[in-house]
């Protein structure tokens, strides 16, 4: 892995001379591929030699912890400013004017942040509006998933950035899973442990990722964000801040909301699995994939990968969801706010944002406005949701293989496995393995037929030989079952009877 290319090795020192003011930067690399290392270093060694300043925008406040103790610790805080884009939102409500004058360059970090936190962070459009107003700065965007983003500035915004690109490789994962049931969290977070295996568990629902933490409390360390107050008071901050300084974590269990998907590095060569529960949006689960930082001289290092998987009829009932708001949203655009509101009576309140109430300048009268960062937000959730409900069945799983190199476009092939399959894949062939040698008469035949549980598309029960044995040898079982005849004496005279043999280790 010693031939990834980094940032620095893209953007040359003349590169950055060439800049001007007003320039739009976007640089899209892959988790571990330098972009932060090239601001820290490279810009920053070109801003001290011009005296001029570095505002580095993050969206989690454990990244700016992390990056501001680097910053001290380098001596570079004089020409580097570390701040949340939260900072930038809440300081313009509350003063009406902008702070980002102050500084030369403007780098906004995972900026895929102004659309994914766009559905619980109403806000997003106004860091984004204040940034790109800075129109005598040079802006920089930078992030593994920021693909929307780009098209949104370039489409909606009317931005032609100067563009980057490292094409990104996950080679690095050995093994991609998906699971159904949120209850196989805890049986996969149990192996683990069983096993001593490290993992960073990652849980949309801060309620479930506590209550697993408390399930497996001695060897789990729980992390969330410091707004929900109700659950971060069990989260041992000393512990996070060591964390993040050693880019380590002692336990073998770390299990976090997404407040730990983006910026974050854990680089640990032990650390092989990684779970990600509760989440349909493509961009956060890689950036939750991307917080595990593979080291290029260390060829063994991998991970292997585990989804919570999205049902066909859980992703139209998001899609549906969705097109409700956006719906609203497009009547306000057709008919204004008095229409909207007559339409919409009692219900003109838009929990989702895209549909907010504003102030008309210079008059006491409020008017009804689409946020235009939530609503091409909810569009592309909605261009993702179809291309995975394309698919048929199992369209998720088949989507995000696709995106980890999971898919040969030449086999038609997918190279994933489902956890509660596999599981009761492995039950069966214990149960298999117990009957090899034995005659099977009807009791156990039927005990047997039932343990496989094979049903046609009616839902019928297969007992069929053939039927069986095409099952086994679809899904890689190294057994088979055969039909024999022999006979018993019974009471003097010879009886026929007919009995199933399992046979083992069978060639596939």
């Amino acid at each position: 892995m010693s031939n990834i290319k980094r940032v620095s090795d893209v953007i040359s020192v003349q590169d950055i001379h060439n800049w001007e003011d007003g320039d739009v930067i976007t640089i899209k690399a892959g988790t571990g591929s330098g972009k932060s290392y090239f601001i820290k270093n490279r810009l920053f060694i070109h801003a001290k030699d011009n005296n001029k300043k570095i505002l580095m925008l993050i969206h989690r406040s454990n990244c700016v912890d992390q990056f501001q103790r680097e910053i001290e610790k380098d001596r570079k805080s004089k020409n580097i400013v570390v701040k949340t884009y939260q900072s930038v939102e809440e300081y313009r409500k509350k003063h009406n004017k902008s702070f980002l004058n102050k500084f030369d360059y403007i780098v906004c970090d995972e900026f895929h942040y102004f659309m994914s936190d766009a559905n619980f962070n109403q806000s997003t459009d106004i860091s984004l509006t204040e940034i790109l107003n800075q129109k005598d700065k040079v802006r920089i965007f930078m992030s593994a998933t920021g693909y929307y983003m780009d098209q949104y500035m370039r489409e909606i915004k009317s931005v032609n950035p100067i563009s980057y690109k490292i094409p990104i490789n996950y080679d690095y994962i050995k093994s991609l899973h998906f699971f159904h049931q949120e209850s196989t969290l805890e049986k996969l977070i149990g192996g683990f442990i069983k096993r001593k295996e490290k993992a960073i568990v990652f849980v949309e629902s801060v309620q479930v990722a506590y209550q697993l933490h408390r399930q497996f409390k001695e060897h789990t360390l729980f992390n969330c964000s410091k707004s929900n107050k109700k659950h971060y008071k069990h989260v041992k901050s000393k512990a996070i801040e060591k964390m993040l300084d050693d880019e380590n974590f002692n336990q073998l269990i770390l299990i976090t909301t997404r407040t730990l998907e983006a910026g974050v590095n854990i680089v640990d060569d032990q650390l092989h699995n990684i779970v990600v529960s509760g989440m349909y949006d493509t961009g956060t689960i890689i950036q939750c994939v991307g917080r595990k930082r593979i080291e290029d001289n260390k060829p063994n290092d991998y991970i292997n990968l585990y989804i919570e998987s999205n049902s066909n009829k859980k992703l139209g009932g998001i899609k549906g969801q969705i097109n409700r708001r956006l719906q609203k949203a497009e009547y306000v655009r057709s008919h204004g706010t008095e229409k909207y509101i007559k339409e919409y009576m009692r219900n003109t309140h838009d929990t989702s944002g895209v549909v907010y109430d504003d102030i008309i300048k210079g008059e006491d009268k409020a008017i009804k406005r689409v946020n235009e960062m939530i609503y091409f937000k909810n569009k592309v959730d909605i261009v993702e949701i179809n291309k995975m409900l394309n698919l048929g069945k199992f369209g998720f799983c088949k989507y995000i293989a696709d995106v980890f190199g999971f898919y040969d476009s030449q086999k038609g092939w997918y190279d994933y496995k489902m956890v509660e399959k596999e599981e009761n894949k492995s039950k069966l062939e214990r149960y298999l393995d117990s009957l090899i040698g034995r005659q099977l008469i009807k009791e156990e035949q039927e005990r047997l037929v039932r343990e496989i549980n094979l049903k046609d598309s009616r839902g019928r029960l297969q007992k069929g030989l053939k039927t069986i044995n095409g099952y086994f040898n679809d899904n890689q079982f190294k057994y088979m079952l055969i039909s024999k005849k022999t006979s018993k004496r019974v009471n003097g005279e010879p009886q026929s009877y007919t009995y199933w043999e399992v046979i083992g280790d069978i060639e596939l």
